[in-house]
Protein backbone atom coordinates (compact mmCIF):
# COMPACT_ATOMS: atom_id res chain seq x y z
CA UNK A 1 0.00 0.00 0.00
CA UNK A 2 1.30 3.49 -0.87
CA UNK A 3 0.11 6.59 0.92
CA UNK A 4 1.17 10.24 0.79
CA UNK A 5 0.33 12.58 3.65
CA UNK A 6 1.97 15.65 5.21
CA UNK A 7 4.98 15.46 2.91
CA UNK A 8 5.78 11.80 3.62
CA UNK A 9 5.40 8.90 1.19
CA UNK A 10 4.69 5.66 3.07
CA UNK A 11 4.80 2.14 1.68
CA UNK A 12 3.48 -0.75 3.78
CA UNK A 13 4.12 -4.38 2.88
CA UNK A 14 2.71 -7.40 4.74
CA UNK A 15 3.31 -11.05 3.93
CA UNK A 16 1.92 -14.32 5.22
CA UNK A 17 5.28 -16.02 5.79
CA UNK A 18 6.71 -17.54 8.96
CA UNK A 19 8.21 -14.28 10.25
CA UNK A 20 11.65 -13.93 11.76
CA UNK A 21 13.00 -11.36 9.28
CA UNK A 22 15.98 -9.65 10.91
CA UNK A 23 17.47 -6.54 9.26
CA UNK A 24 20.74 -7.13 11.14
CA UNK A 25 21.12 -10.67 9.79
CA UNK A 26 21.36 -10.12 6.06
CA UNK A 27 21.75 -7.52 3.36
CA UNK A 28 18.28 -7.14 1.84
CA UNK A 29 16.51 -5.03 4.45
CA UNK A 30 19.75 -3.30 5.46
CA UNK A 31 20.34 -2.39 1.81
CA UNK A 32 16.88 -0.84 1.58
CA UNK A 33 17.50 1.03 4.83
CA UNK A 34 20.82 2.47 3.62
CA UNK A 35 19.31 3.56 0.30
CA UNK A 36 16.36 5.30 1.99
CA UNK A 37 18.69 7.01 4.49
CA UNK A 38 20.18 8.98 1.60
CA UNK A 39 16.77 10.64 1.25
CA UNK A 40 16.19 10.94 5.03
CA UNK A 41 13.87 7.95 4.81
CA UNK A 42 13.39 5.10 7.26
CA UNK A 43 12.44 1.42 7.42
CA UNK A 44 10.47 -0.21 10.22
CA UNK A 45 10.30 -4.01 10.40
CA UNK A 46 7.95 -6.07 12.57
CA UNK A 47 8.47 -9.78 12.00
CA UNK A 48 7.57 -11.94 15.00
CA UNK A 49 8.17 -15.67 14.92
CA UNK A 50 5.11 -17.24 13.31
CA UNK A 51 4.54 -14.15 11.15
CA UNK A 52 3.34 -12.15 9.54
CA UNK A 53 6.15 -9.81 8.55
CA UNK A 54 5.26 -6.13 8.25
CA UNK A 55 7.63 -3.62 6.66
CA UNK A 56 6.96 0.11 6.51
CA UNK A 57 9.09 2.44 4.40
CA UNK A 58 8.86 6.23 4.77
CA UNK A 59 10.45 8.88 2.58
CA UNK A 60 9.98 12.65 2.71
CA UNK A 61 8.25 13.57 -0.53
CA UNK A 62 6.82 16.85 -1.77
CA UNK A 63 4.24 16.62 -4.52
CA UNK A 64 4.25 19.44 -7.03
CA UNK A 65 1.61 20.12 -9.61
CA UNK A 66 1.93 22.30 -12.70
Amino acid sequence: MLHHENGVLTCKVVDDGPGGADPMNGTGLRGIESRLAIFDGAVEVDSPAGGPTRVQLEVPCAIRSA
